[in-house]
């Protein structure tokens, strides 16, 4: 005798999801976010040059021989050797780049620091001392904003920097908007999904939470690393990623089971012809030809079913 447990799609009622109340925000660029990034285009392009004399200043980069010390004793990683830092980029541990500032060439200087009390186990809130010697200074020099700068960014087109301006404008408000579309979406699926009624049984939600980890290992091996290097980093196992990750997953589950329900109360369709349309839309904005996008995909069918979500939330969206 065998005996089989079969896990069916619960049963899910919506109502009232062509009036969420649910409002897009119209985004807006200042002058403060055009000039920043203005300034981080230049800092991309700007030119290191080795500083013979003064001390370290913010926005310099320190060349750097370093050895970490707690109670005295030497702890295993805290050693490095010609070691390139930006002063200002909050990479190393807070207040490690701010006592190198007045640090001269060749001198070498002690670093308190006390560590983060979410570091790792055997170092976290200890304090402790680098000693450090600089090597070298570099100064970043920024570029002349110029029709050579602009050259340098790719604008052959771009004679001002007014016209510059413009077009960093009109990037902002391109991802802005983009972002708040999305955002919008969201809130019409979270808002609908609070007037749904469904139960869903733990298996499901452990079924959802395995594809997870499934996807995340994957785009980690893509990187070179390790599921279990990175569970390793993170100070967690296995098991507890699991645990964590049930929330989101019983999130994701309730939004497909929403989407999938106006699909079917709206009784949307999708013709062949939608479909290949929709392929070749995806694969457009993905840079890639449309039999590649159907293989990312994972066929044809599930460019159908992406149609019929995306028509869905036409109707959310009214």
């Amino acid at each position: 005798e065998f005996e089989f447990t079969v896990i069916t799609k619960p049963e899910v009622k919506i109502a009232g999801y062509k009036k969420l109340g649910v409002k897009k925000e119209v985004p807006k660029v200042t002058k403060k976010e055009v000039e920043e990034e203005l300034e981080r285009m230049r800092g991309r392009v700007a030119e290191m040059v080795v500083k013979e004399t003064g001390k370290v200043e913010k926005g310099n980069v320190a060349v750097i021989d370093f050895k970490g010390y707690v109670d005295g004793e030497a702890f295993d990683g805290g050693e490095g050797t010609d070691y390139p830092l930006e002063i200002g980029s909050n990479t190393f541990i807070p207040g490690f780049e701010d006592g190198l500032v007045g640090a001269e060439k060749g001198k070498e200087v002690d670093v308190k620091v006390k560590f983060p009390e979410d570091y790792v186990e055997n170092l976290k809130g200890k304090e402790a001392v680098f000693k450090v010697v600089v090597k070298e200074i570099k100064a970043r020099i920024l570029p002349e904003i110029d029709e050579e700068f602009f050259k340098d960014l790719g604008y052959e087109d771009i004679k001002t920097k007014a016209e510059l301006e413009k077009k960093i404008e009109e990037h902002i408000l391109e991802h802005k908007t983009e972002d708040a579309e999305n955002q919008y979406i969201d809130s019409l699926i979270e808002a609908g999904v609070e007037k749904m009624t469904v139960e869903v049984n733990d298996e499901i939600v452990d079924d959802e939470v395995h594809r997870m980890m499934h996807d995340l290992g994957h785009r980690l091996e893509s990187q070179g690393v390790p599921l279990e290097a990175y569970l390793e980093f993170t100070g967690t196992t296995m098991e507890a990623f699991k645990e964590q990750s049930k929330p989101e997953a019983l999130k994701r589950i309730k939004a497909r089971y929403f989407l999938d329900a106006v699909v079917e109360q709206e009784k949307l369709t999708a013709t062949d012809e939608e479909v290949m349309k929709h392929a070749e839309e995806q694969a457009s904005k993905y840079g890639v030809d449309k039999e590649e996008i159907i293989n990312m995909y994972g066929g044809i069918e599930v460019v159908k079913y992406d149609l019929l979500i995306h028509k869905a939330i036409k109707v959310l969206e009214g």
